[in-house]
């Protein structure tokens, strides 16, 4: 759901503590994300995961700091897949939707990006630092005649949730 995603991803960047302003190119994306890594290794790299918006994604796939080497086998089906998913064994999740990935949003009405908010590049996620809690979730299922919106079936999903981060 993607209020949801909202608030999960502006609320882990405020806890994250640090943020910084910057802007990655293919000349700077891998070692700003491998500084970016270096503290949260302490977690290993199973338990930590990595969210990243299109625009790094692309740079990661373009970086000029590595090197690595295609090869192709022609087995079956052939495709060329040219995205990184892992970095240092650490997942690499893409955030296609960049709505979802800012910094600060007005929840009254949907979810809406504030003025003052950032677009982020990428935050990386201790897994057992983070507790999602859904506090109620209720499903209505209305027929025709049962309510006012129309003259067909009405869904309703209602979620009360929220999210913890743990200080340490």
């Amino acid at each position: 759901q993607p209020e949801i995603d909202a608030y999960r991803f502006a609320t882990m960047v405020k806890g994250a503590g640090t943020t910084v302003t910057e802007t990655l190119t293919v000349d700077n994306v891998y070692t700003q994300l491998k500084a970016a890594l270096l503290p949260v290794r302490k977690y290993g790299s199973q338990n930590i995961v990595g969210f990243v918006s299109s625009e790094v994604m692309d740079a990661l796939e373009r970086s000029k700091e590595f090197t690595r080497s295609i090869t192709n086998q022609n087995v079956g089906m052939t495709a060329l897949e040219s995205r990184i998913t892992s970095l240092d064994g650490v997942q690499l999740i893409e955030v296609w939707d960049a709505d979802r990935f800012k910094t600060d949003y007005d929840f009254t009405n949907g979810f809406k990006p504030k003025a003052n908010a950032n677009d982020i590049n990428f935050v990386f996620v201790a897994k057992q630092a983070v507790i999602p809690i859904v506090k109620e979730n209720a499903i209505f299922l209305f027929e025709p005649g049962q309510h006012t919106q129309g003259d067909g079936y009405l869904y309703q999903n209602r979620l009360y949730h929220d999210f913890f981060i743990k200080d340490k």
